[in-house]
């Protein structure tokens, strides 16, 4: 079956009565000057839709007879003209360099200029122009002449350093008197002009003895608690090293005050060595008799051995109140011995 070509499917729709759009047809700008959005319109009377034939097709896909765009593109009817307008009156010379005299004033008409055809501006006696100019009705006054400045005294400014010595620094200020109306600054020491100089003078300044913080001394060991045998041993250490002055700061104790002084108890013990024992009598203990028959004396001895003196302990105190280790005496009750032989 042979396939219709285009043409042949454009004369089908034709003689049916179906609708076709005109071209594109560009309206009116938005704006009259500018640039603006440009709209486009089209019909649908390429052909007309006759009987009974299809409407044309919108862009939205429904249809219709005429349709309305606006195009991507904008319109550009050219600049818009602008009227001119007046900048601020602005003073002009005086007639006099000081003193009173006339003063003038102008202006322009750039505020903004006059373009595109547009308007210029309107001068006081009702034309139109691009600049204009007055004589004010009040004077201008110029002041009094230049004068010249000049230094005041030097001043002592602060020093180099809080404490101790120093640089010192002077200042002075042009204002002795103050330049007015032009007149020329004061000279500085090289050779420059200027308002305000400093110098550092060559005698230094002394702000007395920086405070000085305080530091610890080294712990050193106090007492033991005992004199004999384990104890506890103390340390102490003293805020001199260096010892705080001219208002520095005491030492840091361990608690976190402060403080001159501190003292600890170390987590070692200090042993003392062994304590003295004193001596202790044992009992008296019998003797021989000073005879061997018959009655006679009985001697008793005891020894200071319980305990023994050590370490430095005292001995035992005899019976006369001296000391010693061992003692003996004549008990008062006789010792009989028996009967002596018979010869």
């Amino acid at each position: 079956m042979k396939k219709a070509n285009s043409a042949e499917i454009w004369r089908f729709h034709q003689n049916s009565g179906y609708g076709a759009w005109s071209e594109w047809v560009d309206g009116d700008c938005s704006v009259t000057c500018g640039v603006g959005e440009q709209t486009q319109s089209r019909t649908c009377n390429n052909p007309e839709p006759a009987n009974g034939g299809a409407e044309c097709t919108l862009e939205d896909g429904t249809a219709g007879r005429t349709e309305e765009r606006i195009v991507p593109w904008p319109c550009d009817r050219g600049p818009c003209p602008i009227d001119g307008g007046w900048s601020e009156w602005v003073n002009g010379d005086c007639s006099v360099t000081c003193g009173v005299g006339e003063q003038t004033q102008s202006r322009t008409c750039n505020n903004p200029e006059p373009a595109n055809g547009g308007a210029e501006c309107t001068l006081e006696d009702g034309t139109t122009g691009r600049t204009e100019e007055r004589t004010v009705p009040w004077p201008c006054d110029q002041g009094p002449c230049p004068i010249d400045g000049g230094w005041s005294e030097w001043v002592d400014g602060d020093c180099s350093v809080t404490c101790g010595v120093g640089e010192q620094t002077q200042s002075r200020a042009c204002n002795n008197p103050e330049p007015a109306n032009g007149g020329a600054e004061c000279t500085l020491e090289d050779g420059t002009a200027g308002r305000t100089e400093e110098r550092t003078v060559p005698w230094p300044c002394d702000q007395g003895p920086c405070p000085i913080d305080g530091g610890w001394s080294d712990w050193v060991d106090g007492d033991c608690s005992v004199t004999c045998g384990v104890g506890e041993q103390t340390q102490s250490r003293t805020c001199n090293n260096p010892e705080p002055a001219n208002g520095g700061a005491e030492c840091t104790l361990e608690d976190g005050t402060t403080g001159r002084t501190e003292e600890r108890i170390v987590p070692w013990p200090c042993n003392q060595g062994p304590c003295p024992i004193d001596g202790g009598w044992s009992e008296w203990v019998d003797g021989g008799c000073s005879v061997t028959c018959g009655v006679g004396e009985q001697t008793q001895s005891r020894a200071c051995n319980n305990p023994e003196p050590a370490n430095g302990g005292a001995e035992c105190t005899l019976e006369d109140g001296t000391t010693g280790r061992t003692e003996e005496r004549i008990v008062p009750w006789p010792c009989d011995q028996g009967p002596c032989p018979v010869r």
